[in-house]
Formats: structure tokens, sequence, C-alpha cells
């Protein structure tokens, strides 16, 4: 990332003096360099930033805590500055900036945003606790799984500041939710970020069928669901105890066609290649994993999987609910600053979060929408790449 000094300030003394600052707020932070900070004054005109790894998924939030940095270094005004901001942190209406500015000073505000998890306020814990776990603060854990389960408009914050600590306890809160009776979006949240914090987790390293889609089955103990990605990444993660297709069915997607009689436990994978050649055929359960991991030994890929699990889903052969990009919305920060002033309620109606999830870049990077909509709004599956 880069900062470029205002025309009024390019001078290298000013551009010195703004790394300095941020360096001296992350310290020892640069990815693969450390004990080095992120920020390099490259000349008079332009500072470059390294994204210190614990804001890799929130970049946004990053960029409004550099520039919230003071210019002035630690001394008496930085005290008075610190004291002024431990009182804003406990009213409701200034806690949204007051948070973002003692992370700004960095470590040394941790005592001070610890005493904001003792608020009787909502938005005061839940600011004070975001801000602690980019601190690096695992004491901000159980606030954050709380207002996961009881404040649906602000868990893409609370599950991506999860994500960005790399704390037990941290993995802990998001098995559980995982695990839960929460509904879709609450859970499918939790597996992204248990898997933005450590994709070599068991639970959730999944399957990599075909070299084309990943497959994961999830929470054997939890309400079953399927749920299929049509953005950033191809995936199908199947939560609960075997997701099943209900015969009898006959669907097919592109070359392949899944049949189930009536009263039958299993079902027939066939191929038809367009080319010509010989029709593959093979017997399997009726258990959409086994399905689907049927269909990629024969060649299938992503876009058919979506498509198999689509057409199941329109004839209501399904044993459970199918869901598409499940993510939380959310309001943007400046809105929940502004909500906050106002003094009012952070109860929200599903238009407000809508429109407030809809504005480019109000989001963290780990719960960006997909892009492509129709005019009615509805998502539109566009090719998924198989990388990961």
């Amino acid at each position: 990332l880069t900062l470029m000094m205002n025309p009024d300030q390019q001078l290298a003394r000013v551009s010195s003096q703004v790394a300095d600052r941020i360096n001296e707020a992350f310290p020892g932070t640069a990815p693969g360099n450390p004990g080095n900070g992120p920020a390099v004054a490259k000349n008079n005109q332009v500072v470059v930033l390294k994204v210190p790894a614990q804001y890799k998924l929130n970049l946004p939030r990053y960029l409004r805590v550099a520039r919230l940095i003071p210019l002035n270094g630690p001394g008496t005004s930085i005290s008075d500055y610190q004291r002024k901001l431990e009182i804003d942190l406990l009213d409701p209406r200034h806690t949204v900036v007051a948070s973002l500015r003692l992370e700004a000073l960095g470590k040394e505000s941790i005592p001070v945003l610890k005493k904001g998890l003792e608020s009787s306020n909502d938005l005061v814990r839940f600011s004070a606790a975001e801000a602690l776990a980019y601190l690096g603060s695992p004491g901000c854990a159980e606030e954050l799984a709380r207002v996961v389960r009881d404040m649906p408009m602000l868990r893409a914050y609370a599950f991506t500041a999860l994500a960005s600590l790399d704390e037990a306890i941290c993995q802990i809160k998001l098995k559980e939710i995982l695990a839960s009776d929460l509904d879709d979006e609450g859970r499918y949240g939790a597996f992204r970020s248990l898997r933005a914090l450590d994709d070599r987790n068991a639970i959730v390293t999944g399957e990599h069928l075909n070299e084309s889609f990943w497959l994961h089955v999830v929470a054997p103990d939890a309400q079953p669901l399927v749920h299929v990605a049509t953005s950033r990444r191809a995936e199908i993660v199947l939560f609960g105890k075997t997701p099943s297709l209900k015969p009898p069915f006959s669907l097919l997607a592109g070359e392949f066609t899944v049949t189930g009689g009536e009263g039958e436990d299993r079902c027939m994978v066939s191929r038809i290649p367009s080319t010509g050649g010989e029709p593959q055929r093979r017997s399997c359960s009726l258990a959409i994993a086994d399905i689907l991991r049927t269909m990629a030994s024969l060649g299938a890929g992503y876009p058919e999987a979506l498509e198999l699990i689509q057409q199941a889903d329109n004839c209501k052969s399904v044993s459970c609910r199918v869901r598409r990009d499940a993510l939380p919305q959310t309001v943007t920060v400046q809105e929940l600053a502004k909500i906050a002033r106002a003094g009012k309620g952070i109860d929200l109606t599903e238009a407000d979060l809508r429109r407030s999830g809809s504005e480019p870049g109000a989001l963290p990077d780990l719960f960006s929408a997909p892009s492509a909509r129709t005019k009615s709004g509805t998502s539109v599956i566009q090719p998924v790449s198989a990388r990961d």
C-alpha cells in the first residue's frame, strides 16, 4: 500500500515522521521482515506500507487506523490525548472513533481498552473488543463471540477480528459457533473465519476434488445445511449429519446424469461424453458428499457440481436447506459511528443492512460479497477459479 503526502506537506521531514510514527505503533510487524516496522518513506511524497499480519483480512481498517496515528511522539500531549480517549471510549456516542484512535496508539492502549469490556453498553464492549483483537490481546474473544451470537449486524467485524488473532481461544470460540444452532450466516461465517485463521485445522481442511473444487464436511452434530460459494473460492460446505438427495429424481448437469428411483437407497451417476466415447456409470449412496466425489472421479468440475445442487434444490430433492453465499451483513463503520453519535439504538432493518453492506470497501475483505448481481439483486453464478 502507498500513502501519498498532501500537496502542502510533501517534505522529506514529514514523510519520514509519518513512517516513524507508523513503525512505533506497529513495531516489528512487517510480514517476512521481523524486527522492522511496516512503513518506509521512499521520498518526500510517498510512504510505502507493508500490511501487518493481523490486518491481512481487513485492509480498510488498517488504512483507517494508520491515518489516525498522531504525528506527535510520546509525551505529555499524548498522555492527555489518551486520557481524553479513555473517557470517549466509555461514551456510546464516541466509542467507535475512540477505539480506533486508541488502537492507533499501539499496545500501550490495551489496559484502557480492557476497561471498555466492563461497560454495560453493547457498542462500547464491542468497539473495545475489536480494537483489542488487532492489538493481539486474547481477552476480547468472549465478547466477540457474544457479538456474533447476539448482534447479527456486527458479525462481519466480529468474525474478522476473531480470525485475525492467532490465539487458541479464538479457535475454540469459532468451533463452538460452527457446531451451534445459529443461523446459516452465523455458521458459514464461523467456517470461513476458522479457515482464514488456520486452513490446516482438520475441521476445515476438506478435500480438493478433481483439482476443481473443495468439499468440506463439517459439524456432524449440527443442523444439516448445504452451502455453495459463487465467488473467491470454489467450495461446497456440508453441515450436519449426511445431507442427501431424496428419490425419485433425475438430474442433468452438463455431461452428467444422476438418477435415483423411488424407495432406493443408492443412485446412479452417469457421464456421456459430448465428444463421443463410451458412457461411464457408477453407483453410490444418496449422500451428497458421495455423489460429488463420484462425479469428480468421472471428471466433473465445479460448474457441474453447482448445477447438480441447484437442480436438486429446485426439484425439492435435497434433504435440507441449500444456501448460496450466506455472508454476514453489516453496516459500515461510518454509519455505525453516525448511529452512535445520534444516540440511537443499533437495531436496523434488513433493508438497512442490505443498503449498508453494498458500499464498496465497506466490509472487511474476509466477507466481501460477490460483485456480480442481476437487476433484482440476485447473485449470478460466475466462473470460479479452482485456485485457493
